[in-house]
């Protein structure tokens, strides 16, 4: 995770396990995993009147913490390899036959429809969250 100190002065405990950040001892846990969205995603960790620590900035007044996680990354299959287009042979009568048996030009055959795999989320790269962290008590 990228840590960065927005001023000088004392900063609210963390800890990182996995894709959890706590605050404080606990006294507030955000799973970053299951905010992650197909586009980034800020949040406001502050404190309100009370002290106690709230995600947002509406009943917040001070800033304590901001994460910025990073939009979802996905892996893309490889599409399946095509299979070629096999062209009528000329010499072969049965390849140049129509339905009444009289001659017809040589036609391609079509290879058979292949659909392509969905994308697959990848799992959410911490390194790539940003941690800002504001002095308390100020």
């Amino acid at each position: 995770m990228i840590v960065i100190e927005k001023n000088e002065g004392e900063k609210i405990p963390y800890t990182q396990n996995g894709t959890v950040v706590s605050f404080a001892g606990g006294r507030l846990s955000l799973d970053c995993a299951l905010y992650q969205k197909d586009w980034g995603v800020h949040l406001d960790v502050c404190e309100n009147a009370d002290g106690n620590l709230v995600m947002g900035t509406e009943s917040g007044q001070k800033y304590v913490a901001q994460l910025d996680i990073p939009a979802r990354e996905y892996l893309y299959p490889e599409p399946a390899e095509a299979a070629p287009v096999i062209p009528a042979d000329p010499a072969d009568p049965a390849d140049l036959a129509g339905l009444d048996g009289e001659e017809t030009e040589a036609a391609a055959v079509e290879p058979e429809h292949t659909e392509t795999e969905p994308p697959v989320p990848l799992p959410l790269d911490m390194e790539k969250v940003t941690l800002s962290l504001w002095a308390i008590g100020v």
